[in-house]
């Protein structure tokens, strides 16, 4: 792997861990809550990723897009946040990328890759805006 992807697949990792441990500190409720979804998320596709056979990892991976799905709707629909539907969408992407793979029977690629961080990355800049935000409602009440 060449130096820039291993500075990158770091600075994600670390991001990963970061942004979502500043939601559960200093977020509102709601960024607490998504980032407990997207801690569990995270967490469960190491598992199959790392304990799964890559052929058959599939279904479990559209499964826990689906379960962050359903628990992002429930979110937005309880608490009426714009960077909760982002998170959603982004999420849509995720499932989109791990259905196509699922369905050709194609193996994980640096396409794959490419799509699943980006997805990954916009889960928490919206996130980081949603902490940001609930962080600014409280200051301007104070």
């Amino acid at each position: 792997m060449p130096p820039s992807n291993a500075f990158l697949l770091h600075l994600l990792t670390v991001l990963v861990v970061a942004i979502p441990a500043w939601a559960l500190f200093s977020g509102g409720r709601a960024a607490r809550i998504a980032a407990i979804v997207f801690s569990l998320a995270t967490i469960a596709s190491k598992l199959v990723e790392m304990k799964m056979n890559p052929s058959q990892s599939g279904i479990f991976f559209l499964s826990i897009d689906g379960f962050m799905a359903l628990s992002f709707l429930v979110i937005a629909m309880v608490y009426s946040h714009l960077w909760i539907a982002l998170m959603m969408l982004s999420v849509s992407l995720l499932f989109c990328i791990h259905a196509y793979y699922q369905i050709n029977d194609l193996q994980l690629d640096r396409t794959f890759a490419l799509a699943s961080n980006l997805a990954t990355v916009v889960l928490l800049v919206s996130l980081a805006i949603g902490v940001w935000t609930s962080r600014r409602r409280t200051t301007e009440h104070a």
